[in-house]
């Protein structure tokens, strides 16, 4: 079995790097370029199942590199939402809420960000719906955000902390799974191989 992790492609948000967890912006030119891109990339690829986030980036860029029939979207595999830090820049959040942000940088398994999600349940939801469907001899996809990716890695790689784990936009992870052993075979690949022999199917 194999598991494609896929971060969705670039917004206005992402580009100026504004916390947008459950804030709903549509893909920008360049993320739908991202996905006509990868879609390309893919070709080599049969793709059994794809499950995208509810929320119009991710579901919107599951939509161009897939087959929309073999789409399911949920919100278990949302962003985690940022509550007070929503919509704002890192800059903009420094400027009006620097206490809770250190607090929950210093400790964010254990510091709840008001308004927000805490990380437990947002890593609880994130691996709770990752394990309920996965299904042996088939490759799956998960199209979603950069937060879900980064957990659902840091919990395979048995790691505790997600924060060095890097995803950038349209970024590509590879899970495959070997007698019920999951061995990560990449991980935010954005240069899409071309000859496509690390993505095929054998």
């Amino acid at each position: 079995m194999r598991v494609l992790l896929i971060r969705h492609g670039e917004t206005d948000a992402t580009k100026k790097r504004i916390y947008c967890g459950h804030s709903d912006p549509c893909l920008n030119r360049e993320g739908v370029a991202q996905g006509e891109d990868l879609k390309k990339k893919l070709r080599n690829i049969v793709v059994n199942k794809v499950y995208a986030s509810d929320l119009i980036r991710a579901r919107d860029f599951a939509g161009l590199i897939f087959n929309t029939s073999v789409i399911e979207t949920s919100t278990e595999i949302r962003e985690m939402h940022f509550g007070i830090f929503e919509g704002l820049t890192h800059e903009e959040i420094m400027k009006d809420h620097r206490e809770s942000y250190m607090r929950w940088v210093d400790d964010p398994g254990k510091t709840d960000i008001p308004g927000g999600e805490t990380m437990l349940a947002f890593k609880s939801r994130v691996i709770g719906f990752y394990e309920k469907v996965l299904h042996c001899d088939r490759t799956i996809a998960f199209v979603t955000h950069a937060g879900p990716i980064r957990v659902i890695l840091a919990n395979l790689t048995r790691a505790d902390d997600i924060g060095p784990i890097k995803i950038d936009t349209a970024g590509v992870s590879i899970v495959d799974y070997k007698d019920s052993n999951a061995i990560v075979r990449m991980i935010n690949d954005t240069n899409y191989q071309e000859d496509g022999k690390k993505w095929s199917n054998h």
